[in-house]
């Protein structure tokens, strides 16, 4: 999937099968846990590499930078929270091995979330906005900004198709 999308912005991927890791065996998704029917657990992986280790996330809301996985978070009330410790409003992840100049633009859900990391490796930076929370106004002054060399809109279906919680 990274291949294909940073394909069609006009990279070329390096292919990358190692660096694989399982986070969890047991996750069900907060759908799923919350669906009066059986799910079957599945297995939430990652992948970790000395590029992905030194990206530098910085976390708006905090103020503070945070690592872009979160163990802690699994077994909690959503393991997808794993991934740049859930749902934010705005985050800022830095590449220090990569030089190409280029800047991604990340629309995003949680969904989005764990795919942002291998994204990330093919840009100087990724800003993630998620528009459940941030304001149309802000969002439009983000698209307009020209330092962004590609604009991503990742969300998962459920979100798509309830359009009501976009505040876009």
């Amino acid at each position: 999937v990274v291949d294909t999308l940073v394909q069609s912005m006009g990279q070329q991927t390096n292919t990358i099968s190692d660096g694989w890791q399982i986070a969890t065996e047991d996750f069900v998704g907060a759908y799923g846990a919350a669906s009066a029917w059986k799910t079957t657990p599945d297995k939430m992986i990652y992948r970790t590499d000395l590029s992905i280790e030194r990206m530098q996330v910085y976390d708006y809301e905090r103020k503070q930078n945070v690592s872009v996985y979160a163990p802690e978070k699994i077994g909690g009330m959503d393991d997808y929270d794993f991934y740049l410790w859930g749902a934010r409003a705005l985050l800022t992840i830095q590449n220090p091995e990569c030089h190409n100049g280029k800047k991604l633009l990340l629309f995003r859900d949680s969904f989005g979330s764990s795919i942002a990391p291998l994204l990330a490796e093919y840009y100087e930076e990724v800003t993630l906005v998620d528009l459940r929370y941030v304001s149309a106004s802000y969002a439009l002054e983000l698209l307009g900004d020209t330092e962004y060399q590609d604009v991503l809109f990742l969300y998962s279906a459920p979100i798509l198709n309830h359009g009501d919680s976009l505040r876009f």
